[in-house]
């Protein structure tokens, strides 16, 4: 979520600042002295306020609050924050069938989703835009990957049926794929078709925090 937020605060940034007058002020050089400034401003506050795990934690109210803790994490496998490495561990990583499971549900829904955000101004702009209206029409997809991730973790967690909306979300991201596919095929580019199309690939970024909280209860 937090990736999502700041995707959107660069697209305003970039569009507040190509519009600027200025000759020797170029808009790129807002959005990194945007983040630049948010960066040094933050980075002291996580430096020294953050905690580093729960063992070290400075919020507990006594020992035994912090002991609990350390017993969920165990009980859930998901470590205590041991900084020891194991050969043995990366063994039993290779071999075991949940680890190529898990690894190929993140990677591969993620692989068409991270390529539209990466390359999302870019390819509005081949259905005919210009820079700023393709910065513009892309903050609904950044709006639509906050709206993926929040109904699909909630929607999973309400029913405890993951492998369903994992389909589900799946199924909005192949269906946008075909529309970008149709509206390319036509002899003049389908606007409406091909923005949509694109729009749902955003959907794709809500299977990743359901597998998350899957590989956790496994």
């Amino acid at each position: 979520m937090d990736c999502k937020c700041c995707c959107q605060s660069r697209r305003l940034v970039l569009i507040l600042s190509g519009h600027t007058n200025n000759p020797n002020f170029r808009p790129w050089q807002g959005l990194y002295l945007s983040a630049g400034i948010i960066t040094i401003c933050t980075a002291p506050i996580v430096w020294f306020r953050l905690d580093a795990d729960i063992a070290t934690a400075r919020f507990w109210a006594s020992d035994y609050e912090r002991d609990q803790a350390v017993e969920r994490l165990r009980a859930n496998q998901t470590g205590a924050g041991s900084r020891e490495f194991k050969w043995a561990h990366v063994r039993e990583m290779f071999l075991d069938p949940k680890s190529w499971l898990f690894a190929a549900l993140i990677c591969i829904p993620n692989i068409g989703a991270h390529v539209a955000n990466t390359f999302g101004p870019t390819l509005i702009k081949g259905f005919g835009f210009d820079s700023f209206n393709a910065t513009l029409l892309n903050i609904p997809f950044g709006a639509l990957q906050a709206v993926a991730i929040l109904m699909g973790s909630w929607a999973a967690y309400r029913w405890k049926i993951k492998s369903v909306m994992l389909i589900i979300l799946a199924l909005f991201g192949l269906a946008g794929s075909i529309m970008l596919y149709m509206a390319n095929k036509q002899t003049v580019l389908s606007r409406p078709l091909a923005l949509v199309g694109y729009y749902f690939l955003a959907f794709m970024f809500g299977t990743s925090p359901v597998v998350y909280s899957w590989s956790v209860i496994l």
